[in-house]
């Protein structure tokens, strides 16, 4: 999008946002259309983590992410701090764009990401 190659591109809410004021790249203005969506969030833990679904036994996990603005790191980091967790100290957060990921949550190095549907319910 930022070198006109593409007509349309998929991104997470905050990347436009983001682009516009330098964050990650070089500020380049905005003026695209955006479609929102609400397809909702979850966290997927590894099945050997199946009795660890207290955020507060998470200390030391290690989570992915897709981008460094994205709401999943927003709403992680959230999330573990409001079950009393550091999310700076108290966990490690990795950016993993989907590409890198593995596409498989079997072949991921990463056993606990904030993913928007369908990943989670592939991990299901």
């Amino acid at each position: 999008m930022l070198n006109k190659e593409h007509d349309a591109s998929h991104f997470l809410s905050p990347m436009p946002l983001a682009i516009s004021m330098g964050l990650g790249s070089a500020a380049a203005a905005d003026a695209r259309g955006h479609v929102q969506n609400v397809n909702g969030q979850a966290i997927t833990l590894h099945m050997k983590h199946k009795d660890k679904r207290d955020p507060k036994q998470w200390k030391g996990f290690k989570f992915a992410v897709p981008f460094e603005y994205s709401m999943h790191n927003s709403l992680l980091r959230y999330y573990v701090a409001e079950h009393g967790l550091d999310p700076d100290t108290d966990i490690q957060i990795r950016v993993t764009p989907p590409p890198e990921d593995g596409g498989q949550p079997a072949r991921r190095q990463h056993r606990r990401l904030p993913r928007p549907d369908p990943f989670n319910q592939r991990a299901v």
